[in-house]
């Protein structure tokens, strides 16, 4: 692969692998670095990266692997960077509100398993497809499929929990 196919390929990537990277090491200037050490990695493997399905999945899940691994390293566990939501003109109130709640819907996804917690980041954050987190992952589509059930039926209880017990509380 030469390095304008490289460029049209694997650059275009780099804000889906950053978010991916920081919604694994919970921070921001270790995923800077992981972004650099990846494009880098792909770099090196770029004329493999020609035989690769998707190059996309391919760098998702040297991605996750990195991270992975540094978290092994370092036992990272800072909280992650929910800049998700921007100022859609809604009342103060109503935005202050729904940042809760996805505040509060993060904290409880990062109480799932590690591979829940990547799956649904993956499919309801990044809007990957299922058969594209199958391959990042290394799993089976139907594996995904109930992992990502899972995660989302915990979250939800917990979530409706919460919200039965505020009420309880304001009565």
């Amino acid at each position: 692969m030469k390095s304008e196919e490289f460029n049209i390929a694997v650059l275009p990537l780099q804000d889906k692998l950053f978010r991916f990277a920081i919604s694994i090491l919970k921070d921001v200037t270790n995923a800077e670095d992981a972004l650099q050490e990846i494009l880098v990695k792909l770099w090196e493997r770029r004329s493999e990266l020609k035989k690769c399905n998707s190059i996309e999945a391919f760098a998702m899940r040297v991605m996750k692997n990195y991270c992975i691994d540094r978290l092994r390293r370092r036992k990272n566990t800072t909280e992650i960077n929910n800049d998700i939501l921007g100022s859609s003109g809604l009342a103060l109130e109503k935005q202050i509100a729904i940042n809760d709640t996805a505040n509060l819907a993060f904290r409880l996804i990062e109480k799932l398993p590690p591979m829940q917690q990547m799956i649904i980041r993956l499919r309801d954050v990044e809007d990957y497809d299922l058969d594209e987190i199958a391959e990042i992952m290394e799993m089976a589509p139907n594996a995904v499929r109930t992992n990502l059930s899972r995660a989302r039926q915990a979250v939800r209880e917990q979530l409706l929990n919460i919200e039965a017990y505020d009420l309880q509380v304001k009565k």
